[in-house]
């Protein structure tokens, strides 16, 4: 309870520090081209990727999940957002499944812009839905509650560099009965094989990106999980993207997750994404 009240004061001071700045219009090339969407955008994206999963003699597959979301900016400094996993789970047993996963909403503020290529902060909040059938490994079965920062800047014209950092955890009025996690074969992973996570984690992301040219990008970065629970670890997992983007038009990428050490809780996913961005 100490880690997540200190993580939780933590983003609250950020943002509170940050709010105390007038934000001025900063529309710089990583959210005009849609490689890190810091402050609110309209945008439409579909996202197709595949990844195994072991968690288990009877949790052990793989999966392929077409995901369409989108984005509404109702003006400068505020959006939401929802996003809606639809996928295909082939168990190595034989059992198949199809259909929707839990849904995510998200909101996101604008709490800062400086001038072209400078810096960009907003804050947000994610809530994920249980939609998704648990018996089937689709869902989780409860709500979780993710609050998150994010930042981008662009120190030059050929570089940017980004930063994510989150909390997810289930509110107590939400919370299932506490699981310990000493036999995944009998009851799965926390939450679905889609989305394998912890009953509290704290969440960390930092990205760089090479821009070739006005549409060609690459992207590397590292993903970091604490883990709160007693009896698993936390993982850090390596990103990379390569892109083709026209500025606020559309995007298209191919990318790769690869775990670096850790939980491991889902192999190499590959990535496959298109995105339509629409002017305020």
């Amino acid at each position: 309870m100490k880690k997540r009240a200190l993580a939780l004061t933590a983003l609250t001071t950020i943002s509170a520090l940050t709010m105390t700045t007038t934000p001025a219009q900063a529309h710089h090339v990583v959210s005009d081209s849609g490689i890190a969407w810091v402050e609110p955008l309209t945008v439409v994206e579909v996202d197709a990727r595949s990844a195994s999963f072991d968690f288990g003699e009877r949790w052990r597959g793989r999966w392929l999940k077409l995901t369409p979301s989108v984005e509404a900016a109702f003006n400068e400094r505020f959006s939401l957002g929802l996003r809606a996993p639809i996928a295909v789970i082939q168990f190595d047993d034989g059992r198949g499944v199809l259909g929707l996963g839990d849904l995510e909403a998200s909101a996101k503020v604008l709490l800062y812009g400086s001038e072209h290529g400078g810096l960009i902060v907003s804050a947000g909040l994610g809530t994920e839905l249980p939609t998704g059938v648990v018996e089937d490994a689709l869902g989780s079965g409860h709500v979780e509650l993710t609050p998150y920062i994010t930042a981008s800047t662009q120190p030059s014209s050929r570089w940017i560099i980004s930063a994510l950092a989150s909390d997810r955890f289930a509110p107590s009025i939400f919370a299932e009965e506490e699981l310990e996690y000493t036999e995944p074969e009998d009851i799965g992973p926390h939450g679905s094989v889609l989305s394998p996570h912890s009953d509290h984690e704290l969440f960390l992301r930092g990205t760089v990106t090479h821009l070739f040219n006005a549409n060609l990008y690459l992207t590397a970065g590292v993903d970091h999980i604490w883990v709160y629970s007693k009896n698993l670890q936390g993982e850090s997992v390596a990103r990379a993207e390569l892109g083709w983007a026209r500025a606020r038009e559309w995007r298209v990428s191919l990318g790769a997750d690869t775990p670096l050490r850790g939980t491991n809780r889902s192999g190499t996913s590959v990535r496959l994404s298109w995105a339509r961005m629409f002017g305020r």
